[in-house]
């Protein structure tokens, strides 16, 4: 009608005098194209040195690979923030105490989605992940620790700043081999974790867990891991390392090839 546009008109009028234009939105961290993110696949090599309780410390040099995808510590441009996951990757040590090549660990799986709850995302967070992995709390050399473990578990996610992700997660847990008491354990755990964006090209990242088995071996099996990250390129970063298990430490350096 007639009317309508004579007072739409008007309306674009008076729109148009007004002195400011509308501020545009602050962009997020995150907010870059998905093709200028890292390289889908990842090598690693490096070496650190581990110690554990009542045995022999010492060196090791290790060689690693992924095929996909991305992870918390990994450069997050071009990735949305609080999603990691990598379809497989698998680590190759050597341990110079041991003096043999032992398999650190074979992952099949590893997800972590920790959408940030806020009054716009309100959806659960969850992660799963299984494959071969050392049991270090056993107290055993690493080559005699290797077990099959599978865990799932849910929670909430949040961003305190933007750049920056704190989540926490409970579930089941359980693991199969021989080198536990009874050849298996079931039980479940709760875990927190961060990752922060220092700079575009600094990153931390973290984890803590606490685990009680109810079934088969009860042997506890706190642990955290901490990981600085330093990407000078898009392709390339250098990585410190720090892991704790039980009575087991070890920490590493290693420079991050991705394609």
């Amino acid at each position: 009608p007639l009317a309508v546009r004579e007072r739409e008109r008007e309306i674009l009028l008076r729109r148009a005098r007004l002195p400011d234009p509308p501020v545009e939105p602050a962009r997020p961290s995150w907010a870059i194209r998905p093709d200028d993110g890292h390289g889908r696949q990842r090598w690693r090599i490096g070496g650190g040195a581990r110690s554990r309780a009542g045995g022999r410390g010492g060196s090791f040099v290790e060689l690693g690979w992924r095929p996909g995808y991305h992870s918390l510590a990994d450069r997050s441009q071009g990735f949305l923030p609080g999603a990691a996951i990598q379809g497989f990757s698998a680590r190759l040590r050597w341990d110079e105490a041991e003096r043999r090549l032992t398999v650190r660990d074979l992952r099949l799986a590893e997800i972590l989605s920790a959408a940030p709850w806020d009054s716009w995302t309100r959806r659960p967070s969850w992660g799963l992940g299984t494959g071969l992995a050392p049991a270090y709390e056993l107290g055993k050399p690493p080559s005699e620790s290797l077990v099959y473990d599978a865990h799932f578990a849910a929670g909430l996610s949040a961003a305190p700043w933007d750049g920056a992700l704190v989540y926490a997660l409970a579930g089941p847990e359980g693991a199969v081999g021989s080198p536990l008491r009874d050849g298996w354990r079931a039980g479940g755990d709760v875990r927190a974790g961060f990752a922060v964006g220092l700079t575009p090209r600094w990153r931390v990242a973290g984890e803590g867990a606490l685990a009680g088995m109810l079934l088969g071996d009860r042997t506890p099996a706190p642990r955290a891991r901490l990981d600085v990250n330093w990407a000078p390129a898009r392709d390339f970063a250098l990585r410190a390392e720090g892991f704790w298990r039980g009575h087991y430490r070890e920490a590493g350096l290693y420079a991050l090839f991705y394609r």
